[in-house]
């Protein structure tokens, strides 16, 4: 991380000096925040999700997947992550885990 930097459009005369005092990811920072819903699964029903290969409903229905929460709010979380299939499934191609396409039964 940065502790000090300057930035701003030179070319019109704008410029900000930033400053830091911690080497700290912001990420890892305490936080009060509590999620509304969690799931819990074996690794193996989490990539066959992300593969568009696990009906969630039914693997909540089968205690394959545990939930804790409003099973509502989880549902309708489902359909935003449906566009990253395909980058999960690339990313494990490009990673040549064909390993886990095969669990999933991927071709």
């Amino acid at each position: 991380m940065l502790n000090n930097a300057h930035f701003g459009d030179v070319r019109r005369g704008r410029s900000r000096h930033l400053r830091t005092t911690r080497r700290r990811n912001p990420a890892l920072a305490p936080h009060r925040l509590e999620p509304d819903v969690t799931l819990e699964s074996a690794a193996a029903y989490g990539n066959k999700y992300w593969l568009g290969k696990l009906n969630l409903t039914m693997a909540l229905a089968k205690r394959e997947v545990r939930s804790k929460g409003q099973v509502a709010k989880i549902l309708k979380l489902v359909p935003l992550t449906k566009p990253l299939f395909a980058s999960y499934e690339a990313l494990l191609r490009e990673k040549e885990r064909k390993d886990l396409l095969d669990e999933a039964g991927v071709k």
